[in-house]
């Protein structure tokens, strides 16, 4: 099995037909309607964390439903930034580089927001990938 890191844009058009959420691994998994798998996560290297914090929207407004739209926002910054933007996710634990990432999925019922929360020493990424999974 091989993986291939695809941007997010790569979705619009697809029906997504099986969705799965694996807390335990922050992982989401959905397959759509051309026989593709696909997995949302974050690539663990060494000193970096990131977690699936929330969904926002229906998920059931993603099943069955052609993508419209797809877009990722990230938010970043440094310890030494200042405060801790409290608006976007808790305080984590340990702060010494931070990246929020939100994905934007758009259907004709609605839309669905994946909210990331990663942090680092600040020598590793913080990023969510969407890939592909070549079986």
């Amino acid at each position: 099995m091989g993986w291939k890191y695809i941007d997010i844009e790569t979705l619009i058009g697809k029906k997504i037909i099986e969705l799965n959420i694996r807390e335990s691994a922050d992982e989401v998994l959905f397959g759509t309607d051309d026989g593709k798998k696909w997995i949302m996560h974050h690539n663990q290297d060494c000193c970096e964390s990131v977690d699936l914090e929330r969904v926002d929207g229906e998920l059931s407004d993603l099943l069955y439903e052609i993508i419209t739209d797809a877009e990722c926002k990230t938010f970043s910054g440094y310890e030494d930034d200042g405060d801790w933007p409290k608006f976007l996710l808790k305080e984590p634990e340990w702060l010494e580089s931070w990246t929020v990432s939100k994905l934007d999925f758009t259907t004709a019922k609605g839309l669905v927001s994946f909210i990331w929360q990663g942090r680092s020493n600040g020598y590793y990424g913080e990023e969510v990938q969407i890939e592909e999974v070549e079986v």
